[in-house]
């Protein structure tokens, strides 16, 4: 075995010296590594490389089926939450002479389970209280039915509100918006538009 001066001579000195002589001393303390095994020194076999290809093969076929069903899950979702704002009626609104720069329009949703949700969007309208009403179905004299209620709060721009109707909407049926005065009673402001 070679000596410390031998490997490294009478160069280096000092702190320099006295810092590889305990790199030295640890190696010597630290021993030959292992015998490599006979397995490792013959190298990969074609085994190993077909067998790592195969398994990279199939992971990529599991991160894409993966992919596809989360795509697929993420558009059943998104079609569920979106379906309920796309309006299957929408009824355009006019102003009356009580508000006669009012515009609007009912959108009616998809129905629920026993309700029917809407959607009224209104522009023109003074800061209050208002009511929707169902008008009477068919011709019939019967007192008009209130489907919900919304508050405006600036006459600024478009107001929205999205409401749950207890009655399911039918062929021909129509809405009207009333404004609720302080004695409880509804001052039409927005009926059907007349094309």
């Amino acid at each position: 075995m070679t000596s410390f001066d031998e490997l490294i001579g009478a160069e280096p000195t000092g702190a320099e010296r006295a810092r590889l002589r305990s790199v030295h001393d640890l190696l010597l303390e630290a021993g030959p590594p292992p015998e490599i095994t006979p397995a490792l020194a013959a190298g990969p076999t074609l085994d190993m490389t077909l067998g790592r290809a195969q398994r990279m093969r199939k992971s990529r076929r599991t991160l894409w089926v993966t992919i596809a069903a989360a795509a697929l899950i993420a558009l059943i979702v998104g079609l569920a939450t979106t379906g309920h704002e796309t309006p299957v009626v929408a009824i355009p609104l006019q102003g009356t002479a009580a508000a006669p720069h009012a515009v609007g329009a009912i959108n009616v949703l998809p129905a629920e389970a026993r309700t029917q949700p809407m959607r009224i969007e209104t522009k023109g309208l003074d800061p209050g209280l208002y009511a929707v009403y169902l008008m009477p179905r068919r011709g019939v004299a019967s007192k008009w039915e209130k489907c919900g209620v919304f508050t405006v709060t600036s006459q600024a721009g478009t107001q929205a509100a999205t409401f749950n109707s207890p009655y399911r909407a039918r062929r021909h049926d129509t809405w009207v918006v009333t404004r609720v005065t302080a004695k409880g009673r509804g001052v039409t402001v927005l009926l059907p538009a007349t094309a």
